[in-house]
């Protein structure tokens, strides 16, 4: 008779404070969290005043309103680092540097709307650049080898003529004088 082992999960550790729980939060719900399915997760152990002051204290989880159809807020929790979002507002100009405020739910949705398209476009602009680099690398080597092929297509009618060939001043060169030429110097034309 064959018995059957099952094996227990391992007891996952039950979170500290309200921080943890936060992050628990959003690592169930893949970095983004609302207010509602937030509270539904701490449960009544925590008032909501008590969730949006431990965000703010938390460097690593910004809130913000995301206006849904029908232009119905609602509030959201995402992973996402306050001081990535305060730098990006101050380059694009819209907040001063000294400002060292949480950025709002305006700076956030900018944040969120605009670094995509943004980084798309510098992506973009790398791509662009590096084929241009590519084009004219390559441009300048083929320039190298056409030069370099020109110095020894003079250098084979000089020495086609100082060894007795009949080799014109332009047009093609004689099978003969090439073979001759690449025997003796070991250059292939």
């Amino acid at each position: 008779m064959a018995r059957y082992v099952y094996e227990l999960p391992e007891p996952t550790p039950e979170p500290e404070s309200l921080e943890d729980l936060i992050r628990c939060a959003l690592d169930k719900y893949d970095g983004e969290v609302s207010s509602s399915e937030l509270l539904r997760y701490v449960g009544a152990r925590f008032r909501a005043a008590n969730i949006r002051e431990a965000v703010d204290a938390m460097p690593d989880v910004v809130e913000y309103f995301h206006y849904a159809s029908r232009g119905v807020p609602r509030l959201l929790f995402r992973r996402l680092d306050k001081s990535a979002v305060r730098s990006y507002i101050v380059f694009k100009g819209l907040r001063s540097f000294d400002d060292e405020s949480i950025p709002n739910s305006a700076e956030v949705r900018f944040y969120l709307e605009q670094r995509p398209k943004d980084d798309a476009r510098l992506a973009k602009e790398v791509a662009e650049r590096k084929r241009l680099e590519d084009f004219w690398a390559d441009s300048v080597e083929s320039t190298r080898k056409a030069q370099e092929h020109i110095r020894h297509m003079k250098k084979c009618r000089e020495w086609g003529r100082e060894n007795g060939f009949a080799v014109g001043a332009r047009g093609a060169i004689p099978k003969a004088v090439r073979e001759a030429y690449k025997e003796s110097t070991g250059v292939e034309l």
